[in-house]
């Protein structure tokens, strides 16, 4: 087995900070299954981690603008 050393985050690549579909949802002020309903549809992008549903900030900020 090889080791490999971590490397040091680069600061040009930010990391994409997730919310969880029920902190979304407290966001924008909706239901979570408002939330799923946006995501089914292509209104918003979402990501499926096990059985949580999460939703980019910036796609959640995205959604916000259009409102």
């Amino acid at each position: 087995m090889t080791h490999v050393p971590a490397q040091t985050p680069n600061p040009e690549c930010p990391v994409e900070r997730f919310l969880f579909r029920e902190e979304a949802a407290k966001v924008l002020r909706v239901t979570p299954d408002t939330i799923s309903s946006y995501i089914e549809k292509g209104r918003l992008r979402g990501v499926r981690l096990g059985h949580r549903l999460l939703v980019p900030a910036s796609a959640l900020a995205e959604l916000a603008a259009e409102r």
